[in-house]
Protein backbone atom coordinates (compact mmCIF):
# COMPACT_ATOMS: atom_id res chain seq x y z
CA UNK A 1 0.00 0.00 0.00
CA UNK A 2 1.85 3.45 -1.01
CA UNK A 3 0.99 6.38 1.43
CA UNK A 4 0.19 9.41 0.16
CA UNK A 5 1.63 13.00 1.61
CA UNK A 6 -0.99 15.67 2.42
CA UNK A 7 1.48 18.18 0.96
CA UNK A 8 5.49 17.19 -0.26
CA UNK A 9 7.74 20.15 -0.77
CA UNK A 10 9.46 20.48 -4.46
CA UNK A 11 13.07 21.91 -4.63
CA UNK A 12 12.90 22.06 -8.34
CA UNK A 13 16.56 20.25 -8.19
CA UNK A 14 17.77 23.51 -6.48
CA UNK A 15 19.03 21.59 -2.97
CA UNK A 16 22.35 22.09 -3.43
CA UNK A 17 22.27 25.90 -3.77
CA UNK A 18 19.59 25.94 -0.91
CA UNK A 19 21.96 24.29 1.37
CA UNK A 20 24.40 26.62 0.30
CA UNK A 21 22.76 29.76 1.34
CA UNK A 22 21.91 27.68 4.75
CA UNK A 23 25.31 27.41 4.75
CA UNK A 24 25.91 31.19 4.06
CA UNK A 25 23.29 32.62 7.08
CA UNK A 26 24.87 30.35 9.48
CA UNK A 27 28.39 31.36 8.38
CA UNK A 28 26.95 35.38 9.03
CA UNK A 29 25.63 34.84 12.48
CA UNK A 30 22.25 36.74 11.70
CA UNK A 31 19.81 33.92 11.56
CA UNK A 32 16.83 36.38 11.41
CA UNK A 33 15.83 39.54 9.81
CA UNK A 34 18.88 38.99 7.24
CA UNK A 35 19.78 39.57 3.54
CA UNK A 36 17.71 36.97 2.41
CA UNK A 37 14.38 37.92 3.57
CA UNK A 38 15.19 41.62 2.30
CA UNK A 39 15.79 39.46 -0.92
CA UNK A 40 12.29 37.29 -1.14
CA UNK A 41 10.55 40.70 0.39
CA UNK A 42 11.42 42.36 -2.77
CA UNK A 43 11.16 39.38 -5.16
CA UNK A 44 7.37 39.21 -4.01
CA UNK A 45 6.61 42.62 -4.22
CA UNK A 46 7.89 42.22 -8.25
CA UNK A 47 6.10 39.23 -8.75
CA UNK A 48 2.78 40.28 -7.44
CA UNK A 49 2.97 43.83 -8.33
CA UNK A 50 2.87 45.51 -4.63
CA UNK A 51 4.45 48.15 -3.44
CA UNK A 52 5.37 46.84 0.01
CA UNK A 53 5.86 43.22 1.63
CA UNK A 54 6.93 42.44 4.62
CA UNK A 55 7.68 39.06 5.75
CA UNK A 56 7.16 37.77 9.12
CA UNK A 57 6.70 34.38 11.05
CA UNK A 58 3.41 33.26 10.00
CA UNK A 59 0.59 33.78 8.08
CA UNK A 60 -1.28 33.93 11.54
CA UNK A 61 0.68 37.07 12.79
CA UNK A 62 0.33 38.37 9.42
CA UNK A 63 -3.14 38.32 9.98
CA UNK A 64 -3.16 39.47 12.94
CA UNK A 65 -0.45 42.53 12.27
CA UNK A 66 -2.48 43.68 9.31
CA UNK A 67 -6.07 43.74 11.28
CA UNK A 68 -4.15 45.38 14.36
CA UNK A 69 -2.54 48.46 11.99
CA UNK A 70 -6.39 48.57 10.05
CA UNK A 71 -7.55 49.11 13.83
CA UNK A 72 -10.28 47.33 14.41
CA UNK A 73 -10.66 46.92 18.19
CA UNK A 74 -14.13 47.05 18.97
CA UNK A 75 -15.89 46.73 15.33
CA UNK A 76 -16.98 43.85 13.40
CA UNK A 77 -15.34 42.15 10.54
CA UNK A 78 -17.15 40.04 7.98
CA UNK A 79 -15.93 37.11 6.81
CA UNK A 80 -16.80 33.33 5.09
CA UNK A 81 -17.90 30.57 6.85
CA UNK A 82 -15.26 27.99 4.95
CA UNK A 83 -12.00 29.40 6.32
CA UNK A 84 -9.18 28.61 8.83
CA UNK A 85 -9.43 29.43 12.22
CA UNK A 86 -6.41 31.28 12.41
CA UNK A 87 -9.06 34.17 10.38
CA UNK A 88 -11.50 34.57 12.90
CA UNK A 89 -8.90 34.11 15.20
CA UNK A 90 -7.01 37.05 14.61
CA UNK A 91 -9.80 39.29 14.54
CA UNK A 92 -10.36 38.29 18.44
CA UNK A 93 -6.75 38.87 19.23
CA UNK A 94 -6.69 42.43 17.45
CA UNK A 95 -10.00 43.20 19.34
CA UNK A 96 -12.70 42.97 17.13
CA UNK A 97 -15.68 40.55 16.20
CA UNK A 98 -15.65 37.97 13.82
CA UNK A 99 -18.83 38.00 11.51
CA UNK A 100 -19.46 34.76 9.75
CA UNK A 101 -20.86 34.93 6.02
CA UNK A 102 -22.41 32.18 3.89
CA UNK A 103 -20.68 31.35 1.04
CA UNK A 104 -21.23 30.35 -3.00
CA UNK A 105 -21.86 26.75 -3.20
CA UNK A 106 -20.20 27.00 -6.58
CA UNK A 107 -16.50 28.68 -5.40
CA UNK A 108 -16.81 28.14 -1.79
CA UNK A 109 -15.85 31.55 -1.16
CA UNK A 110 -17.97 34.46 -0.37
CA UNK A 111 -21.43 34.92 -1.48
CA UNK A 112 -21.73 38.79 -1.56
CA UNK A 113 -25.46 38.86 -1.46
CA UNK A 114 -24.89 37.52 2.03
CA UNK A 115 -22.20 39.68 2.95
CA UNK A 116 -24.58 42.95 2.15
CA UNK A 117 -27.08 41.29 4.61
CA UNK A 118 -24.53 41.26 7.51
CA UNK A 119 -22.94 44.90 6.71
CA UNK A 120 -23.77 47.05 10.00
CA UNK A 121 -22.67 49.89 11.64
CA UNK A 122 -20.09 47.93 13.40
CA UNK A 123 -18.62 46.74 10.41
CA UNK A 124 -14.86 47.51 9.62
CA UNK A 125 -14.08 46.01 6.61
CA UNK A 126 -14.48 42.53 4.91
CA UNK A 127 -11.64 39.69 5.07
CA UNK A 128 -12.12 37.90 1.87
CA UNK A 129 -10.57 34.33 1.77
CA UNK A 130 -9.89 33.05 -1.93
CA UNK A 131 -10.17 29.45 -0.56
CA UNK A 132 -8.02 26.43 -2.15
CA UNK A 133 -6.27 29.73 -4.48
CA UNK A 134 -10.29 29.88 -6.36
CA UNK A 135 -10.54 33.46 -7.67
CA UNK A 136 -14.27 34.54 -8.51
CA UNK A 137 -15.78 37.34 -9.88
CA UNK A 138 -17.78 38.19 -6.75
CA UNK A 139 -14.29 39.32 -4.98
CA UNK A 140 -14.54 42.28 -7.83
CA UNK A 141 -18.25 42.45 -6.32
CA UNK A 142 -17.17 42.43 -2.56
CA UNK A 143 -14.24 45.48 -3.44
CA UNK A 144 -17.07 47.14 -5.27
CA UNK A 145 -19.41 47.16 -2.14
CA UNK A 146 -16.30 47.70 0.26
CA UNK A 147 -15.59 51.09 -1.48
CA UNK A 148 -19.24 52.15 -1.68
CA UNK A 149 -19.41 51.58 2.18
CA UNK A 150 -16.40 53.09 3.66
CA UNK A 151 -14.25 49.76 4.77
CA UNK A 152 -11.53 47.72 4.57
CA UNK A 153 -11.41 44.88 1.81
CA UNK A 154 -8.74 42.63 3.08
CA UNK A 155 -7.56 39.21 1.39
CA UNK A 156 -6.29 36.01 3.42
CA UNK A 157 -4.60 34.61 0.42
CA UNK A 158 -2.89 31.62 2.26
CA UNK A 159 -3.90 29.31 -0.56
CA UNK A 160 -3.34 31.64 -3.37
CA UNK A 161 0.16 32.32 -4.43
CA UNK A 162 -0.30 32.99 -7.90
CA UNK A 163 -3.80 32.93 -8.36
CA UNK A 164 -5.55 36.09 -10.56
CA UNK A 165 -8.83 37.35 -11.96
CA UNK A 166 -8.77 39.72 -14.49
CA UNK A 167 -5.21 39.88 -14.96
CA UNK A 168 -4.62 41.10 -11.58
CA UNK A 169 -2.60 38.84 -8.97
CA UNK A 170 -4.58 37.62 -5.38
CA UNK A 171 -2.92 40.20 -2.94
CA UNK A 172 -3.20 43.42 -4.29
CA UNK A 173 -6.98 43.32 -5.10
CA UNK A 174 -7.81 44.38 -0.87
CA UNK A 175 -6.27 47.14 1.26
CA UNK A 176 -4.01 44.74 2.48
CA UNK A 177 -3.16 41.02 2.28
CA UNK A 178 -1.98 38.06 3.78
CA UNK A 179 0.20 35.01 2.68
CA UNK A 180 1.23 31.75 4.77
CA UNK A 181 4.33 29.55 3.72
CA UNK A 182 3.53 27.39 6.33
CA UNK A 183 4.34 23.32 4.87
CA UNK A 184 1.31 22.46 3.19
CA UNK A 185 1.00 25.57 1.17
CA UNK A 186 1.74 26.19 -2.56
CA UNK A 187 4.87 28.06 -1.80
CA UNK A 188 6.32 27.47 1.37
CA UNK A 189 9.15 28.09 3.57
CA UNK A 190 8.29 25.65 6.27
CA UNK A 191 6.83 28.25 8.32
CA UNK A 192 6.41 31.99 7.21
CA UNK A 193 4.33 34.49 6.17
CA UNK A 194 3.84 37.27 4.38
CA UNK A 195 1.77 41.07 4.23
CA UNK A 196 1.45 42.94 0.97
CA UNK A 197 0.17 46.00 0.83
CA UNK A 198 0.09 49.20 -1.56
CA UNK A 199 -0.63 51.27 0.97
CA UNK A 200 2.27 53.31 2.66
CA UNK A 201 0.31 53.92 5.85
CA UNK A 202 -0.65 50.82 6.28
CA UNK A 203 3.54 48.96 5.47
CA UNK A 204 4.49 51.37 8.43
CA UNK A 205 2.23 50.29 10.68
CA UNK A 206 2.81 47.10 10.26
CA UNK A 207 6.41 47.32 10.03
CA UNK A 208 6.15 48.89 13.58
CA UNK A 209 4.42 46.37 14.75
CA UNK A 210 6.46 43.38 13.54
CA UNK A 211 9.23 45.07 15.45
CA UNK A 212 6.99 45.56 18.33
CA UNK A 213 6.46 49.14 18.31
CA UNK A 214 9.87 50.39 18.05
CA UNK A 215 10.32 53.45 15.52
CA UNK A 216 11.18 52.82 12.11
CA UNK A 217 14.02 55.81 12.55
CA UNK A 218 15.60 53.60 15.50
Amino acid sequence: MKKILGAEPFYFNQEKEIIKKIGEIIISGQLSSGKFVKMFEKKFSDFFGSKYSIAVNSGGTGLELALEALNIKGKEVLMPTQTFIATPNSVVRAGGKPIFCDIDRNTGCLNPEDVLKKISKKTAGIIFVPMFGIMPQSIIKIKKICKEKGIFLMEDAAHAHGASINNKKAGVIGDISVFSFYATKILTTGEGGMIVTNNRKLNEKCLILRNHGRSLKN
